[in-house]
Formats: C-alpha cells, structure tokens, sequence
C-alpha cells in the first residue's frame, strides 16, 4: 500500500489523504495533532486533484470516482462532518468552484463516451437540492478539466482537456466567450484578486494571463 497527500488545511489542521492498495483507493480526513483518521471514503477507483474550498475557508468540496459513477461531497472542515454528498451513476466530475460570497457551489457532470450537451449546475450550500442546470454544447473529443469562478462577479471560467477555455455567466448559462488557450489540457484556472485577470495552466507547463474583463 501506498499513499498520496491531497490536500492540508492548516486553520483546521486537517490532513485530506489517498491509500492505495493493488486494486482500490481509500480517501482519509486525518487529524493532524492525534494523527488519527476521523473521515473515511473506501473502495474507490481514484480522487480528483482538484480540492476547492470556500472563501472563507470552512467548506472543501471534492469527488470521489469509483467504476460505477461520481460522488461529489461538501466536508464541514469547522464541525468535521460530511455536510452534502450526491452520486451520478456514470456520469464523471472533476471540478468545482464556490462563488464569491460561498453562498453557491458549481460544478459539472459529463459523459466523455457521448456526443450529447454537458451541464455545469449552481447548487445553493444552504439548500443543496436548490441547483440549476446549465447546459453547454459538447466540444468534439474534449471534457472539462478545471473550473473557477471569478471572486469579484458572475463569471466562471471552465478549462477542456485539449486546451479550450470557456466563460459563462452563472446568472443564467450564457457562454461569453470562448478561446484556445492552448494545445493540451488545461490543469488550472486561477482569476486575480480583482476579476479583471485569469490565469491559465496547461499540461505542458506552460501559464499564460488573459483580460477577461467587460
């Protein structure tokens, strides 16, 4: 067995983990003082990279994949409990993004084997059930990769696998604008302090910074 470190939050001293064995991939929340595991995922197939946490740093939203589909969960880092989770029987999910305020989680589902429309939702944190569906024309051969959300308005930025970045306005769906940012999939999105900026990394290594404002 071997392990991989996910995520660590040092207001909370919480240490999220991945264990694996030869056939499946446990996840961990552990307590950092007694060094003892309080949360325990089992019997995955294997845990997105992308953790994201609210911007007042007491939620993290991550998924979990096994064979069979997707859970997405929303952890209470304050309380250390499991606050929301919701399972997509295959359907598969990497990414999500808290708004400014950490009022609303976005976030998206795809099926990477069909040649049908994606979604990317709004769900309100409040009340979880409360989630709008937005859908977006399939771009052939690419799946989302990565998501942000602009912490000064509406904007959410969606990476593809082959380089397209993408932005919406979540108050209602609208694509606004759509680039190729480069040749190989987008691995981060990142917007400045001001919203005026995104950032952009690719597989390759390479960063590149876009105006993105009105």
């Amino acid at each position: 067995m071997w392990m991989q470190g996910i995520s660590v939050d040092i207001a909370h001293q919480l240490f999220f983990y991945e264990a694996y064995d030869y056939s499946t991939v446990s996840t961990y929340v552990m307590d950092m003082i007694t060094g003892q595991n309080i949360q325990e995922w089992p019997d995955l197939q294997f845990v997105s990279n992308q953790v994201s946490y609210s911007p007042y740093g007491k939620l993290v939203a991550f998924f979990l994949h096994q064979l069979t589909g997707t859970r997405m969960i929303v952890y209470d880092l304050e309380n250390r409990r499991t606050v929301y989770w919701a399972y997509k029987r295959a359907w598969n999910e990497y990414g999500a993004a808290f708004s400014p305020d950490g009022k609303f989680l976005a976030h998206y589902f795809y099926k990477p084997e069909d040649q049908q429309p994606d979604f990317f939702y709004i769900m309100e944190i409040a009340k979880p059930t409360n989630s709008t569906r937005y859908q977006f024309t399939q771009i052939p051969d690419q799946w989302p990769s990565m998501i942000s959300w602009s912490p000064v308005g509406s904007l959410l930025a969606i990476g593809f696998t082959e380089g397209i970045v993408r932005l919406f306005d979540t108050r209602d769906g609208t694509m606004i604008h759509e680039w190729q940012a480069n040749n190989i999939q987008i691995t981060g999105l990142a917007f400045s302090p001001d919203g005026k900026y995104l950032a952009s990394a690719s597989r390759d290594g390479t960063i590149r910074i876009w105006g993105v404002w009105p």
